[in-house]
């Protein structure tokens, strides 16, 4: 794996110093909480995966009804398959993995003072209903936008890096601009997704389980 993508843990055996010394060092190395996310340039291929996969189906199934057929050819459905193979090859390769750290307070208020959130209107006694529909309109439009400028300005200022299929490391910043360009072309479920790792890291300690293998737990299991 890339050195670049995944710190190797250090054993440090020296002496841990005490007091307030204790503090500065261990404050030294501590980082927020972060989270991963991955994220694929090409999710229109899950819909012609799925095509491919139902195709495959109705060859498999005439295939075993049928006449046979000569083993020097290959079947149809061997055919779908390899052709759900290279998609789902391209499908990978179009995957990234985002690295979206916690925010604080300051940062998520910033970010929302640059988004400007419209007030909430307050209507007269005797404003006619047409005007207030009006008035309400024009304001839930403007927090959607708001909302959406938000999200990308939290993305933005939460990414930590991004790597490649490859464990590569291929971006290590990105704008709110750059980010609402990126939702036109993979939709908003992924960008959601981003937005919901940024607020997890920022209200939730992560827990790491334990890597029990096989063989340890079985090794539990019979002390």
């Amino acid at each position: 794996m890339n050195e670049n993508t995944t710190p190797e843990p250090v054993e440090d055996s020296a002496a841990v110093p005490a007091g307030d010394d204790w503090f500065d060092s261990w404050l030294e190395t501590g980082t927020v909480s972060q989270r991963s996310v991955d994220v694929y340039g090409r999710p229109d291929y899950y819909a012609q995966y799925e095509d491919l996969e139902r195709k495959y189906a109705i060859a498999q199934a005439k295939e075993k009804n049928g006449p046979e057929r000569d083993l020097t050819e290959m079947s149809a459905s061997n055919q779908i398959l390899e052709d759900m193979e290279k998609l789902y090859a391209a499908w990978m390769k179009s995957k990234t993995t985002w690295f979206i750290r916690a925010l604080n307070e300051d940062e998520i208020d910033q970010i929302k003072d640059d988004a400007n959130f419209p007030t909430e209107p307050k209507f007269k006694d005797g404003m006619a209903e047409e005007a207030k529909r009006h008035v309400r309109t024009k304001y839930e439009k403007e927090q959607t936008r708001a909302n959406s400028q938000s999200n990308y300005g939290m993305i933005a200022a939460a990414l930590v890096k991004v790597t490649n299929s490859k464990d590569e490391v291929v971006k290590e910043s990105i704008t709110a601009t750059e980010v609402e360009k990126m939702r036109e072309k993979i939709g908003d479920l992924q960008i959601l997704r981003l937005v919901s790792a940024a607020m997890i890291a920022s209200t939730q300690e992560p827990t790491m389980p334990v890597p029990l293998s096989p063989t340890n737990s079985n090794d539990g299991q019979d002390s």
